[in-house]
């Protein structure tokens, strides 16, 4: 099974919003979202921007610091959420690109298929003018995903 880390925003777009979200995702599962425990800084920081809530160290939030943190929860947590998970990619389910592998597999596959992913943001992926390149990645990343898990 592929799970996916999700990592979403609305820091930029939404005033005062700072916090990013993590959500684990299978496909046929319903999604996970991942929350974290609140430190005494961690609420006192909270209840300073926002009102009609009072946080408390020990409260859980689903409202983490960075993308980083999200990978961090996300990457302790998901074989306990997807026990029979084979590997964990930041994305989404529905993106057929290929996707940066977070752990899971071997070393080695890891660093296979995470250097195609790399070459296809080297290449401007499909708006990079190398649409015949990004697409020779995207069949090669794939089929070396599918021989991985198979052997898996």
């Amino acid at each position: 099974m592929i799970v996916y880390l999700s990592i979403a925003t609305y820091k930029g777009s939404v005033p005062l919003a700072i916090h990013y979200y993590g959500t684990l995702k299978a496909e046929d599962h319903e999604p996970i979202w991942l929350e974290k425990t609140l430190t005494a800084i961690e609420a006192a920081v909270l209840n300073r921007y926002e009102s009609g809530y009072t946080w408390e160290e020990g409260c859980t939030t689903s409202r983490l610091k960075s993308e980083d943190e999200a990978r961090k929860i996300g990457m302790s947590s998901w074989r306990e959420f997807y026990p029979t998970g084979q590997v964990l990619m930041e994305g989404e389910p529905h993106w057929r690109e290929p996707q940066f592998i977070l752990t899971g597999l071997t070393p080695e596959q890891r660093i296979a298929l995470n250097s195609i992913f790399m070459a296809c943001e080297k290449l401007g992926w499909w708006d990079g003018g190398n649409v015949a390149e990004v697409s020779a990645k995207n069949k090669e990343w794939h089929g070396l995903l599918a021989r991985y898990l198979e052997v898996t």
